[in-house]
């Protein structure tokens, strides 16, 4: 990761940017991301490794330790020995490699999903941040404008000086606000930096993500989540041990030796040719091996299971949490478009018939502007939620 931070100022900044294209480039460029698909390799190899057959052995024997040198080179022999491999036996271990690559491709996956829900959400973030520190000038330069009118009426004698006082103190209020939100907004920023690699001089916002959200169409198969493929996988493996310990109780070949003699021995002939069978009278460790693969694939099972259940508790609850927000930005907006910008409208024409102060329409519009960043506060919490939703629900796609 250091080095990503240190190659920052070598990295092309973009014009504009949008959550798409953030996507594309952390799925590409994000150095873990790389990491994560390296194993990909490994697992691809070892399928390979599994069809390799045994080596074959050369074998060299001295038989005779007689002191006669005439006959010590009589009974020397030169052989190679070879261990055929069970039936099924190459077969079932190629399996298990193909479900250990299955695991992995299902931990990538997993892992690309996690990365594009946080990069959604950091650009979600540094959008509405951004939008927050507009709304904040905005604020400010109405608190600005109700000051200069109090001072104004001040000096007119139509005030008191303290209303003067606490117009100012807002201001001050205000001042700080945007430099909060400033200082936050460029966090946000290097927050999705991190991902990205890019530093764009603007962010294309969603088309929706400055409007009230549309109710969430929920279509989810638990089946997708990465750690359900990699439990799946995981009681595949079992039950393929399993039967690779079976295949172990049965008698088969255990080599095959075919032996020369260097030197003739009169009436012999130089070949010789020898096989062993494995016998498993007395195997009682495959027996073992295969009882436990047989109960580690039942707990598997069982583990999957439960595992399903709780993905699927996550995913209702985070569909929940999800929707009452939904409906607390509505809430929000209504207010603020219904109650409040009624009364902004009733300020200024009671301002233009004469019978309102031009500091309560400022203050009406500044009651509106308020609302408008406490709406882009819990759109901020709904983007978190949101992150969560598709992060449970392991949704790839925007």
């Amino acid at each position: 990761m250091i080095w990503w931070l240190l190659a920052a100022p070598c990295l092309l900044a973009q014009s504009a940017l949008t959550l798409e294209e953030a996507v594309a480039m952390a799925l590409k460029n994000h150095p873990d991301a790389a990491v994560a698909r390296a194993a990909r390799n490994v697992s691809a190899a070892q399928i390979s490794a599994t069809q390799a057959l045994p080596q074959p052995e050369l074998r060299v024997s001295f038989n005779n330790f007689a002191i006669d040198p005439e006959l010590l080179e009589a009974r020397s022999n030169l052989g190679i020995r070879w261990s055929p491999p069970r039936p099924r036996e190459l077969s079932l271990k190629k399996q298990i490699a193909q479900t250990r690559h299955t695991a992995v491709e299902a931990s990538i996956h997993g892992f690309e999903a996690r990365l594009a829900a946080e990069t959604r959400h950091a650009f979600r973030r540094a959008t509405l941040a951004a939008e927050r520190v507009r709304i904040a000038e905005q604020a400010l330069a109405l608190r600005t404008r109700v000051l200069d009118v109090v001072k104004r009426q001040v000096a007119a004698g139509l005030k008191e000086a303290t209303e003067a006082d606490l117009a100012e103190l807002t201001v001050a209020d205000s001042q700080t606000e945007l430099r909060r939100l400033r200082n936050t907004a460029a966090a946000e920023s290097r927050a999705l930096f991190r991902y990205t690699g890019a530093t764009p001089a603007a962010l294309t916002p969603e088309d929706n993500l400055l409007q009230n959200p549309a109710p969430v169409s929920h279509h989810f198969d638990p089946q997708s989540r990465a750690e359900l493929q990699q439990a799946a996988a995981s009681c595949r493996e079992s039950d393929l041990l399993a039967s690779i310990a079976k295949n172990q109780r049965y008698p088969w070949i255990s080599f095959t030796q075919v032996t020369r003699r260097v030197s003739a021995i009169e009436n012999r002939g130089p070949w010789s040719f020898q096989f062993g069978i494995d016998l498993p009278l007395l195997r009682p460790a495959a027996k073992a091996e295969q009882r436990i693969a047989t109960a580690q694939a039942a707990r598997c099972r069982t583990q999957q299971q439960a595992l399903e259940n709780q993905i699927r508790n996550e995913v209702a609850e985070a569909l929940a949490a999800l929707e009452a927000a939904r409906l607390d930005l509505i809430e929000v907006d209504r207010i603020r478009s219904g109650i409040a910008t009624k009364a902004l409208e009733r300020s200024q024409t009671a301002l233009a018939s004469g019978r309102a102060d031009q500091v309560d329409v400022l203050l009406a519009e500044a009651r509106t502007v308020a609302l408008h960043d406490r709406w882009l506060e819990r759109r901020l919490e709904y983007a978190r939620l949101q992150a969560q939703y598709e992060h449970a629900i392991s949704q790839t796609n925007n």
